[in-house]
């Protein structure tokens, strides 16, 4: 948020470097403390109830974890939506109504549990529950302790989509705006190419050497902001049972409520010369 913040102070929110054609991960800060405390929780649980770890075979895994069905979207932030099927789904104008139609409806109609397993789900042996992994596995997947989780919101993003829904975030459209709009969300980005971005932070890198000053735009910066990285989170929903409960868009309300608060602190006790 800092970087951010300083990037809106110095009006430089138009600028984008790369097509914003690259997802990336953020996590809400409450979720990732959530994460930790449910594994806190787990490694004094057994893997399986009455079933030691020795004897925990691929198929007592599948069976555990349920993992010929695919989890349910993350909905921490856009609600689930029931999709329509030939089983489940609303009836238009019939002239004659299909076979079944009353239970067709009420199958749709029926409240559904976001947690439940949603559709068979089919593995490649690079996959994680893939019965070659769980195979060569050391320890048990259902073992917490000595385990690494992803922990994540769930809901991948492009880089620059989430960098301006914060910024649009500090700049709130304004009464005077005839459109209602703020004029921060009217003036149109000015793109960069990744390429282009790498000689200018070459150039900054050397003339910032030169002047004994820290670089405000390196090569580094451009690297990240056109990187691809988000994570597969379905091992911590799976056997930790972590789900995000602050989805992104209440999470970056929340951080910009703080950090405005800590602005106004900081300059009520520590004044700009």
């Amino acid at each position: 948020m800092v970087g951010l913040y300083q990037a809106y102070q110095r009006g430089q929110t138009h600028f984008q470097v790369g097509d914003n054609n690259n997802l990336f991960d953020y996590t809400y800060v409450g979720n990732l403390a959530d994460a930790h405390l449910i594994a806190a929780d787990k490694l004094s649980s057994p893997p399986l109830p009455s079933t030691s770890q020795e004897t925990l075979t691929p198929d007592s895994l599948k069976a555990a974890l349920h993992l010929d069905r695919a989890l349910q979207p993350i909905s921490a932030t856009v609600p689930p939506k029931r999709v329509p099927t030939c089983e489940a789904r609303p009836l238009g104008p019939y002239v004659t109504l299909p076979p079944g139609a009353a239970d067709i409806e009420a199958a749709f109609n029926a409240p559904r549990d976001p947690l439940t397993l949603a559709h068979p789900i089919l593995r490649s042996r690079f996959d994680q529950f893939s019965d070659n992994a769980l195979e060569l596995a050391e320890s048990s997947p259902l073992q917490v302790a000595g385990q690494a989780f992803f922990i994540t919101n769930g809901e991948p993003v492009y880089f620059w989509d989430f960098m301006r829904v914060v910024w649009l975030a500090l700049d709130p459209p304004s009464s005077k705006s005839p459109s209602g709009v703020s004029e921060r969300a009217q003036r149109p980005p000015w793109v960069i190419p990744r390429s282009f971005g790498m000689v200018l932070g070459f150039l900054a890198e050397c003339w910032a050497s030169l002047i004994g000053k820290e670089p405000g735009f390196t090569r580094y910066r451009v690297g990240y902001s056109c990187a691809t990285r988000y994570h597969n989170i379905e091992k911590a929903r799976r056997v930790l049972g972590y789900e995000p409960k602050v989805g992104l868009e209440e999470g970056v309300r929340r951080m910009v409520e703080v950090s405005i608060v800590f602005v106004y602190f900081r300059n009520l006790f520590y004044p700009a010369d």
